[in-house]
């Protein structure tokens, strides 16, 4: 397995593997892939991982799938290889969705280590509340991360409410509040748009961001967030939540919207 620098300006590096026939189909690739796009990212400060392979040879496809890239479109008559000019398929991952597949492991892991129930609910992705078409046995609640001057804020509003920006500003002490760059929602919470959670302060080691909770939410009624993706949520009981929260140290703050 090699890796190269594929555009210096842009933080991208170009991987590529080749192994013998008597160790096909033993997890072997994969497996590598994996630690190699680990080591790219965290040690060597990559943004962008890409990969190409033969398009009559899927097999490859695979491994690059089980190591969390994504397919990303077909070049066609673009490689040249032992077979001659051949169509070829390209594979990615950005450093963003690196760090949130391996936060929502490490989610998992946190609550099992911690011993923190919850029921997992599979669904299709969502980026929006209005988008939920499937039943949630609980409170329904959206997550808004946000920035004043020099603090980040992460607040849960009940499902139907706007956000009264003016009046959270007002209750934190900004004169202004606006939404948090992507850059600093990965950097902070490990998380990307669309799964924004409060899952992801467990990786806010540095107390960077503030969790605010509305007061209409009922602690009465369980709650769901995302596992730092999408077509995942998590229902806990409320006291099982904050649980949670009490174990990464991370108090909420309660205010009226």
């Amino acid at each position: 397995m090699s890796a190269s620098v594929a555009d210096q300006a842009a933080k991208t590096a170009e991987i590529g593997y080749c192994i013998g026939q008597n160790w096909w189909n033993n997890g072997y690739a994969s497996e590598t892939l994996s630690k190699v796009i680990a080591f790219l990212f965290e040690k060597n400060g990559f943004e962008r991982i890409e990969a190409f392979y033969d398009a009559d040879n899927p097999a490859s496809g695979k491994v690059m799938q089980k190591a969390g890239m994504v397919y990303e479109g077909t070049l066609r008559q673009r490689l040249v290889n032992n077979r001659g000019i051949v169509d070829e398929v390209c594979y990615a991952t950005l450093k963003k969705d690196y760090l949130s597949q391996k936060a929502e492991k490490q989610i998992y892991q946190f609550l099992k280590k911690m011993s923190i129930p919850y029921e997992l609910l599979q669904h299709k992705p969502v980026y929006t509340v209005s988008e939920i078409d499937f039943d949630v046995s609980g409170s329904k609640v959206k997550n808004l991360f946000l920035k004043g001057k020099k603090n980040y804020f992460l607040i849960v509003l009940p499902e139907n409410k706007r956000a009264p920006l003016k009046m959270i500003a007002q209750e934190v002490e900004e004169r202004h509040l606006s939404f948090a760059s992507e850059k600093k929602l990965s950097q902070f919470l490990h998380s990307v748009n669309g799964a924004v959670s409060p899952l992801g302060l467990l990786f806010d080691t540095g107390k960077n961001v503030q969790l605010i909770i509305d007061r209409q939410i009922d602690p009465k009624e369980k709650i769901g967030f995302h596992p730092n993706r999408n077509d995942k949520t998590l229902m806990f009981n409320f006291v099982d939540f904050l649980t949670f929260l009490k174990k990464i140290n991370h108090s909420p703050k309660y205010i009226d919207t």
